[in-house]
C-alpha cells in the first residue's frame, strides 16, 4: 500500500480529482465523498477547523480510506489575512461608523459609502475563503464530471469496496457516475463494488434556487443550471435510469437519501424532502440547514450520528 501514503495524492490530472485525506496502515474500505456546486474544496466538509471526514470518521470506521473529489486548487492564503483584518475592523467600527454615519451631516456621505465597502470586504473575503471558489468550480455538465469520477475510481485499489457520499450537486455526479458504470462494460469490475450510495440534500426532482442561480452572473454553463431546475428533463430520465439499475429491493449498493429540515438561504430550504428523498429507498432527515449536512464539530453531534449509522449501514457494518 506504499502508493496510497501520501494523504494528499491525487490520480487525475483534470481540474476535478480524487484525494485522499486519510490513509490507514491496512484499509478495508474506501469512502469518496463529493462535494456540491460552488464548494470551497478543503472548507465543504469543516466546521470551526474541524473536518470530521478526516478527524472523526477514522476513530468510528477502523480501516477507512478517506477521500474527496472536487476541485485540485489549492485555497487561496490571500483571503484569510484579508478576512482576518477586515473582520476586526468589522467588529470595532462597523456599527459605530454606521450610526456616526447616519447622525452627521457633513460626514455622512464618507461614513456610509467607509462603512458599505468595509462590509462588503468582508462579505467578498468570507465567500472566497469559505464558501465558494468560482475560479475552480467547472462549467461541465453533470455527465462529465461522473466519467472524471468513475476514471478516478478506476484507479482505486480494486480489492476494495467503495461507499459514495454526494453532497448537494455532488450527489447527482454519484448517482450519474452509478448510471454510466452500469451501462458500460469497461466498468463491469467496478460496479460491484459500489456497496452504498448517500445522498445529502441532492436535488433529485431539482430545487427552486436553481432558477436564481440561472439569473445571477455566477461562472457556470447553462446546461448545469438548467439541469438542476425543477421539472428537468435531464434529472428525470436520470432517476428512471437510476430506479433500472438500483431497484429499491436490490441488495448492494445500498441507498440512503438524507434531508434538511431547517431552513437556509432566502429563508426557505434550499432542496426541499420531496426533491431529496428518493420515494422507495432509505430515508434520513438531519436537523440542520443545507450546507450544514455536511459540517460537524462535535463527535457527538446527533446529526453526525445519523450520518455515520448511514455510512456503516452502506458498508454492510449494520
Amino acid at each position: 500500500m506504499d502508493f496510497l501514503r501520501s494523504s494528499r495524492s491525487s490520480y487525475s490530472s483534470s481540474e476535478y480529482r480524487i484525494t485522499h485525506r486519510v490513509v490507514p496502515d491496512d484499509p478495508e474500505l474506501i469512502l469518496v465523498a463529493v462535494q456540491g456546486l460552488w464548494a470551497h474544496p478543503d472548507y465543504t466538509w469543516e466546521k470551526n477547523g474541524v473536518s470530521w471526514l478526516s478527524q472523526f470518521l477514522p476513530q468510528d470506521i477502523p480501516g477507512l480510506l478517506v477521500t474527496t473529489f472536487g476541485p485540485s486548487k489549492s485555497p487561496t492564503e490571500r483571503s484569510g489575512w484579508v478576512l482576518k483584518i477586515a473582520s476586526n475592523l468589522l467588529r470595532t467600527s462597523f456599527l459605530p461608523t454606521l450610526l456616526a454615519g447616519l447622525l452627521a451631516r457633513a460626514w455622512r456621505k464618507l461614513l456610509l459609502i467607509y462603512a458599505l465597502t468595509l462590509g462588503t470586504t468582508v462579505s467578498l473575503a468570507w465567500m472566497d475563503k469559505y464558501v465558494t471558489n468560482l475560479s475552480t468550480t467547472r462549467g461541465d455538465d453533470i455527465e462529465q464530471l461522473a466519467n472524471g469520477l468513475l476514471a478516478d475510481l478506476d484507479r482505486l485499489p480494486r480489492h476494495l469496496p467503495i461507499v459514495l457520499l454526494g453532497h448537494s450537486l455532488g450527489g447527482l455526479i454519484v448517482k450519474q457516475a452509478f448510471v454510466s458504470a452500469s451501462q458500460r462494460s469497461s466498468h463491469e469490475q467496478l460496479v460491484p463494488r459500489l456497496r452504498g450510495l448517500i445522498f445529502l440534500g441532492t436535488p433529485h426532482s431539482g430545487a427552486p434556487l436553481a432558477r436564481l442561480l440561472s439569473l445571477s452572473t455566477f461562472d457556470s454553463s447553462f446546461a448545469l443550471i438548467s439541469a438542476l431546475q425543477v421539472n428537468s428533463r435531464y434529472l428525470e430520465e436520470l432517476d428512471r435510469l437510476f430506479r433500472q439499475v438500483v431497484p429499491p429491493d436490490r441488495l448492494f449498493p445500498r441507498v440512503v437519501s438524507v434531508f434538511e429540515e431547517r431552513r437556509g438561504m432566502f429563508f426557505v430550504r434550499t432542496v426541499g424532502q420531496e426533491s431529496a428523498s428518493l420515494s422507495g429507498y432509505r430515508a434520513e432527515s438531519l436537523d440542520t440547514n443545507h450546507s450544514q449536512l455536511v459540517k460537524f464539530s462535535r463527535r457527538d453531534d446527533p446529526n453526525y450520528q445519523k450520518l455515520l449509522a448511514a455510512i456503516k449501514y452502506c458498508a454492510g457494518q449494520i
